[in-house]
């Protein structure tokens, strides 16, 4: 256990430690900082600069185990609408997805708006039967602070 003597940490150096912290978290994990108290009710709008999203259990909805889609992409809207406009450092997106491309779209547009440095978009396709192609943004090739870009499927 850590421990800190009261005076040997400003609280400055506190907020800039927690920050620190917290950027390592999953985007989700992050989020759910704001239960822990009303000091940190939308703290994590202005902590993250690595936004982390994977389509996992976590979003499953009924009692048959079904994943839906339309909760993760809202959650992934929310985040993207709440949070400040900080830059981001890492976006990364692990997805499954059939054929609707206008939100992956519009993230990815966002996270270039906000001088992404590292890309990394793992698009997995569920569509039934017919092959969908994502085709990247065209403002993902127009970045000046990307670096690094992974995709997979």
């Amino acid at each position: 256990m850590i421990r800190f003597q009261m005076g040997t940490v400003s609280k400055h150096q506190a907020e800039a430690l927690l920050c620190h912290i917290v950027s390592f978290l999953p985007t989700t994990w992050a989020v759910r900082t704001t239960v822990l108290s009303k000091r940190w009710k939308n703290r994590w709008t202005s902590l993250i600069t690595n936004l982390d999203f994977e389509d996992s259990r976590e979003f499953e909805t009924d009692e048959q185990g079904c994943y839906h889609s339309n909760r993760f992409m809202n959650f992934v809207d929310r985040v993207f609408f709440l949070r400040d406009s900080l830059d981001i450092k890492k976006f990364r997106l692990a997805i499954s997805y059939s054929d609707d491309f206008s939100r992956i779209d519009a993230w990815i547009c966002i996270a270039v708006m906000r001088n992404v440095v590292e890309l990394d978009l793992d698009l997995r396709d569920v569509s039934d039967g017919g092959e969908a192609d994502f085709e990247m943004p065209q403002s993902l090739f127009k970045s000046k602070t990307l670096a690094i870009l992974r995709v997979s499927s």
